[in-house]
């Protein structure tokens, strides 16, 4: 992978404002991302790969790749709506409850939300790694999400390994690594924390959920997993909660 950038703040009210101040919007700020991304070499597309029942490979596997990354559905949206030759869009989402109404602008994962996106082409979708892996009789399993992200035919990346720890005795110091905190929501009691569990949840996420990468912060624990676990056919995606 070549590059991963986001797209990030168009729903931040102050600069909507800036940006209408000269003459400009958040559609034409997407604009720029892309021709700065074409300009940079990074034009190739993801396509469907079967007839469209197999997910997705790269159209040119050997040249320069690009993920254009946003919280913002409406950018998401409109970025697929246009030239169809785009890079392949990943819409990061933490919510994924209720409905639209229900969403603030900057985050709404809602299933009439991902439906309309993956209608209109958007490639992948990311949620936070809780809402792909829970906990079920102390054991991690697969979420309903995630099965029905798998429904919709998408790639599946989880956000953010390494990210979490639990508090420690002073404010705003971790004291030790997870499962707790944001990332972790849902996992605690699952295992008592050490490398077995974050392979453990990597387990679960690329076999059960069927996730296709997870951003992390160190990416020799990817490396480890990806290369030294063997490979295994997805077990069935009807997991909890």
């Amino acid at each position: 992978m070549g590059a991963i950038p986001e797209l990030k703040d168009t729903t931040d009210p102050d600069l909507v404002a800036f940006l209408a101040s000269v003459n400009s919007s958040p559609t034409q700020l997407a604009d720029i991302f892309v021709e700065k991304l074409r300009d940079a070499g990074f034009s190739q597309s993801l396509v469907r790969r079967d007839g469209g029942d197999g997910g997705w490979a790269w159209e040119s596997p050997h040249e320069p790749k690009a993920i254009m990354q946003t919280f913002d559905r409406r950018v998401a949206e409109y970025w697929k709506s246009g030239e169809p030759a785009t890079p392949p869009v990943a819409y990061l989402y933490g919510a994924a409850d209720g409905n639209e109404t229900e969403c603030t602008p900057a985050d709404c994962g809602s299933p009439e939300v991902l439906f309309r996106l993956a209608g209109v082409g958007v490639e992948i979708m990311a949620p936070p790694l809780w809402r792909l892996v829970g906990s079920k009789g102390h054991r991690m399993a697969a979420t309903r999400h995630a099965a029905f992200l798998n429904d919709l035919n998408v790639e599946i990346v989880g956000w953010s390994l390494d990210r979490s720890g639990c508090e420690g005795g002073e404010p705003g110091l971790l004291a030790r690594a997870g499962p707790c905190g944001w990332y972790w929501t849902g996992l605690e009691g699952a295992a008592a924390f050490d490398f077995a569990d974050i392979g453990a949840l990597m387990y679960t996420l690329y076999h059960e959920a069927n996730a296709t990468a997870a951003f992390a912060d160190y990416p020799a624990i990817n490396t480890v997993f990806l290369n030294c676990v063997p490979p295994m056919a997805a077990s069935s995606h009807s997991g909890e909660p």
